[in-house]
């Protein structure tokens, strides 16, 4: 997309939309930070994945959560390889995506803006619509959750805009398949945005045009999908797809569906650019769907708190265990994300098991990766082959009513599990006094 100038009446709004988001990204994460104990860390443990991609990817050249063993564990392609390169420089902190996710949701919010004026959108309109995004997306909440939602979302306009220069049939241009290549890169989803892309050229008789995008779309998928499967992965990993019910994870979709249709619904009802003349019963069902979105977004808010909380006293405190005593241990253990960007050392991931899986297959597993300890929850503690020690637990009360866990130490034999009991007995005063510990 190239830049325009802009008049000064349209840097203020600008500048309006841009402050008002820089504000609720201090709010969400002042709202974080209050049930973290000041700590900086991510909701969700998932959340923790791609960093410990990109950091083993900076440091190692490896692709995976350890750093000698290929792993298909990231939910996006891109995002970790992006993370990599201010990794490798600053070097592995939480506080560098913080950065990366802001500094592109600007960026986002400059080339929206461009957008709007190329459509001769009012500037009262370009304010409402730029603040639309940043409320209704969340922009703010992906930014703190340390989500690639924002580089998608930042993908997708530049794929659609230049999709809609070329509407009238002149030839798709390479930076439209570039932008398709890299959007469905960063997270599978992307294809969410491309098929209608395809359908729409199929109408216009472009069969041509619209097989060559979805070809090149789909090159990330199907060259990772290959690679994978040389290392023993699956083809396609089910961490590319995201909880179909994290809002987070579609707030992109609706961020792009707003930044593309209200500005054309608004230049196709007045194509002067003095403002739309909505008829009120479209007024009244734009109402209802924003009164929805808002409320959802409300209700991430409050879930995203108690899904920090829960990280926080979960997985955190764990991980900064593990770090301390067994950092470049072979670990098996449960909740995989945060412990794998915390330490560096070989990771067995439990929750990839199936629970049907035969107890020597486990055995061979651990015995390959020589692992001695292990940490996991309840619903691992009958996978573990037999003779193993139960050492302590560790009981964590959550923010989700009914969802409080027990975190299991358990050793391979009464050697480790010695050892282990004397780490767990002197890490027993970092521990919140909300945890109640009790050794075996």
């Amino acid at each position: 997309m190239q830049l325009i100038h802009f008049t000064r009446r349209q840097t203020i709004v600008l500048s309006t939309a841009i402050a008002i988001f820089l504000l609720t990204v201090l709010f969400a994460e002042g709202y974080i930070l209050r049930h973290t104990d000041h700590v900086l860390t991510l909701p969700g443990d998932h959340s923790f994945l791609n960093l410990a991609v990109a950091k083993n990817l900076a440091f190692n050249q490896v692709w995976g959560i350890s750093k000698d063993e290929f792993a298909a564990k990231s939910s996006s392609l891109l995002f970790p390889a992006l993370l990599a390169i201010p990794f490798f420089i600053f070097g592995a902190h939480i506080w560098l995506v913080l950065v990366i996710n802001l500094l592109m949701a600007i960026l986002l919010l400059i080339l929206l803006q461009q957008w709007l004026v190329r459509l001769t959108i009012p500037p009262s309109y370009q304010l409402l619509i730029l603040l639309a995004v940043t409320i209704l997306t969340p922009l703010s909440l992906i930014v703190v959750a340390g989500r690639e939602g924002i580089l998608q979302l930042l993908l997708g306009l530049l794929f659609l805009t230049q999709l809609y220069k070329n509407k009238d049939g002149q030839g798709l241009s390479r930076s439209i398949y570039l932008y398709g290549a890299l959007l469905v890169a960063t997270q599978y989803t992307g294809i969410l945005v491309i098929a209608p892309a395809c359908w729409l050229l199929l109408r216009a008789r472009r069969v041509r045009e619209a097989g060559q995008l979805l070809l090149s779309s789909l090159l990330p998928v199907l060259g990772f999908g290959v690679l994978s499967l040389t290392k023993h992965n699956p083809f396609i990993p089910k961490t590319l797809f995201m909880p179909p019910l994290d809002l987070l994870n579609f707030g992109w979709l609706i961020g792009l569906l707003i930044a593309i249709v209200c500005p054309l619904v608004v230049g196709q009802d007045n194509p002067q650019g003095s403002g739309p003349a909505l008829r009120p019963g479209v007024k009244l069902i734009g109402l209802i769907i924003v009164g929805l979105i808002l409320t959802g977004d409300i209700l991430t808010l409050q879930e995203t708190g108690r899904i920090s909380i829960d990280t926080y006293r979960q997985q955190w405190i764990a991980g900064r265990f593990a770090r301390r005593y067994y950092n470049k241990t072979p670990l098996a253990v449960g909740d995989i994300g945060v412990i794998s960007y915390l330490t560096d050392g070989r990771l067995l991931d439990l929750s990839a098991t199936s629970p049907r899986q035969q107890p020597d297959t486990l055995l061979r597993l651990i015995q390959k990766k020589n692992i001695r300890i292990a940490f996991f929850s309840n619903p691992y503690d009958k996978e573990l082959p037999a003779g193993w020690n139960r050492v302590a637990s560790w009981q964590i009360p959550a923010a989700h009513r009914g969802a409080d866990r027990d975190l299991i130490f358990c050793a391979a034999d009464t050697f480790e599990a010695s050892r282990l009991r004397q780490n767990l007995v002197e890490y027993q005063f970092n521990l919140p006094q909300t945890v109640a510990v009790k050794y075996y």
